[in-house]
């Protein structure tokens, strides 16, 4: 029997200090290869977390990784543990992340996950929160580029994701979340991924053109865009449970998605792809709709419905906002998609007001910016001065004279 079997059958048996005084023993013996040091002091690493030495146990874990540049999933999951319990969850999700690259499906890490994002949404209500929120909000990550608006009045409770329509840029919508005062509220616009040929500076979110730079259709797209669409709403799903989350300290329920056209398709997609528990607070998708192919090959999909508290917990609220006679996204598109929402139990609020006369235009109307305030004041939550529980959180109080004007005046940008 090798000195690690002597160990493990310690370990098995409850013995932690005869099981790390084998496995110690077993590092010493000269010859030994890298991986098998790995297994050795990852299996010290457990044993030390039994004996309640979580900065050794991790001490452990980090020595192993070094020994394999290329990663190695256990001993992440142990690093995991330890940071977990020197109570550092933002730490420890990192290393579950960098396991659960190497080994998908396994179903500890899974779970310590779960765990470790509970622990999170509590800090996400902690003394010193909006620092890390806003801190979060100041540098983009790789890949990404965005305008950040913090809230005017200094609380950070919400944050609002926009998303710009095809050929468009964030900039005007900047200047929108600057003028409209939200309270509690914060803002990020983000810039689509891709440039748009032949256009200054114009963004889009997935493939919109075919070779010939012919707009794609439903009929011509084939799985174009619904591939596309599944791709940038995976990295902007990957950017608020890892980046704004997991970091930043933005519970998903406390971000909300305002998207136009392209845009509101992506918001809907993202709503849609969140999974119960990291759900969005609300989305608004202006001139939108999910795309109809998507539509058309789920629409006789079935779900199991699952339950719901009293007060919604877990439920995304949506608005979706057209005019009737809109030719770039029709009538019928976005009330097959409040259709195809309304059907998924337990899952979402839809609510669709047209706006007759706006043509495929985003916010172009008093009326309309009304509705969609009207709407947020429902669905963003509300801090009272002085608190920092989520059981005080109750909606926010759109006062007179916080916001400026919400016709057209209020954009400034290409619609």
């Amino acid at each position: 029997m090798t000195l690690k079997d002597k160990g493990n059958s310690f370990y098995q048996s409850g013995h932690w200090s005869e099981a790390e005084r084998f496995y110690t023993a077993g590092l010493r013996e000269h010859g030994l290869s890298p991986e098998a040091k790995v297994v050795l002091l990852c299996n010290r690493s457990a044993t030390l977390l039994k004996l309640g030495r979580a900065k050794d146990a991790l001490q452990d874990a980090r020595q192993a990784l070094n020994l394999l540049p290329g990663g190695h999933a256990k001993s992440s999951f142990r690093a995991a543990q330890a940071l977990e319990a020197m109570q550092d969850p933002r730490a420890a999700v990192v290393s579950l992340r960098e396991c659960l690259s190497r080994q998908p499906g396994s179903d500890p890490a899974k779970a310590l996950l779960r765990r470790l994002q509970a622990q999170l949404s509590v800090q996400c209500q902690a003394p010193g929160a909006d620092e890390l929120r806003r801190a979060a909000c100041v540098t983009p990550p790789t890949g990404w580029d965005w305008r950040y608006m913090p809230s005017q009045d200094g609380c950070s409770q919400n944050l609002m994701l926009m998303l710009h329509g095809l050929g468009d840029s964030p900039e005007p919508y900047a200047s929108l979340a600057q003028s409209l005062k939200i309270p509690q509220t914060d803002f990020l616009a983000i810039r689509g991924p891709l440039a748009v040929p032949f256009t200054e500076n114009g963004r889009c979110w997935y493939d919109a053109f075919d070779a010939d730079f012919e707009i794609l259709t439903a009929s011509s797209a084939g799985k174009q865009r619904i591939a596309g669409l599944e791709s940038v709403c995976t990295s902007l799903r990957a950017l608020i449970v890892r980046h704004l989350f997991e970091k930043g300290a933005w519970h998903p329920s406390q971000c909300h998605v305002l998207g136009f056209s392209q845009g509101g398709t992506v918001a809907l997609e993202l709503t849609r792809l969140l999974e119960p528990g990291l759900g969005l607070g609300s989305c608004v998708a202006v001139s939108a709709g999910l795309l109809p192919e998507w539509l058309h090959a789920h629409s006789k999909s079935t779900e199991v419905p699952r339950e719901r508290s009293e007060q919604g917990e877990g439920v995304s609220r949506v608005m979706l906002t057209y005019d009737p006679c809109d030719h770039v996204v029709p009538e019928r598109e976005v009330l097959a998609t409040k259709a195809y929402l309304e059907s998924r139990p337990g899952r979402y609020e839809v609510q669709a007001r047209p706006f007759s006369g706006r043509g495929h235009k985003f916010w172009a109307s008093r009326e309309e910016g009304l509705a969609i305030v009207e709407f947020w004041s429902q669905a963003l939550s509300w801090r009272p001065p002085g608190s920092v529980s989520d059981a005080d959180s109750t909606f926010v109080e759109i006062r007179p004279g916080t916001l400026q004007d919400l016709g057209p005046n209020a954009w400034h940008g290409p619609l």
